[in-house]
């Protein structure tokens, strides 16, 4: 699965740098409002060892970040209310230090 390679990866890199600042190193929060969607890549992260949280908006995002502080972040860019992007702005204007991937279904040009 793609998604478990990226993971892969930026868990390698996580695992060089200094954890002490993040609450729970290695954990990763899956957001995405497709339900279908986040149970399986949550599932496929569990399988492979992994500490995983979910939620299904950007809003709810936020808060499960300033609480947590997972080591990577998974968010849907297409989502209602809060897009991925207005979700990545608003955590790193908290001082989120978490490393993002930004991922989306649809095929479209976007500006960031």
């Amino acid at each position: 699965m793609c998604c478990a390679t990226c993971v892969a990866r930026c868990d390698r890199d996580l695992n060089e740098r200094d954890m002490t600042e993040t609450k729970q190193a290695g954990s990763i929060l899956i957001i995405e409002d497709d339900a279908e969607l986040l149970s399986g890549i949550a599932d496929a992260l569990k399988t492979d060892g992994y500490t995983v949280a979910t939620c299904t908006s950007g809003v709810e995002g936020v808060k499960l970040v300033t609480a947590n502080k997972p080591s990577l972040i998974l968010s849907d860019i297409n989502m209602p209310g809060m897009s991925g992007f207005q979700f990545l702005k608003e955590i790193k204007r908290l001082g989120i230090e978490s490393r993002v991937i930004l991922m989306t279904g649809f095929i479209k040009e976007y500006e960031v």
